[in-house]
């Protein structure tokens, strides 16, 4: 569990109404963050760990790991004044993943090798890990 407040942003994006917003950590390059909004939670994982912060709304990847997982967290990722809008088929490029907005007001970020990641929006949350 952490505290994302500790993180460092280098860009934040958002889908269209702010459903999904997200960030990339300046000190980490390969790894990016995407929260969903509480209210929209629509998936059946289950914390591996006690969570005595946020759980559920918080996914995020880290390329160089190779891996996407949903965060024990106070905050959500980004969604600062300086968040830039997406439109569906717009992406954001990292060190090794990329995440592009999808229909449903959401946002789908995956390594580049297309094994890992994740996909949020209203209907559903899904992570990735092949």
């Amino acid at each position: 569990c952490f505290a994302l407040s500790n993180f460092a942003y280098a860009q934040q994006f958002h889908s269209k109404d702010y459903t999904v917003i997200c960030s990339t950590d300046s000190d980490n390059p390969t790894s990016v963050g995407c929260s969903i909004k509480g209210n929209l939670i629509k998936h059946h994982y289950q914390p591996k760990e006690e969570c005595e912060l946020d759980w559920g709304q918080n996914f995020s990847l880290d390329a160089k790991a190779s891996k996407a997982q949903i965060d024990c967290a106070s905050d959500a990722y980004g969604g600062g004044e300086e968040s830039k809008l997406l439109k569906v088929g717009q992406s954001v490029k990292g060190d090794g993943w990329v995440c592009t907005a999808i229909a449903g007001d959401g946002m789908k970020c995956m390594t580049n090798s297309q094994k890992h990641g994740f996909s949020l929006n209203k209907s559903k949350q899904v992570l990735i890990n092949k």
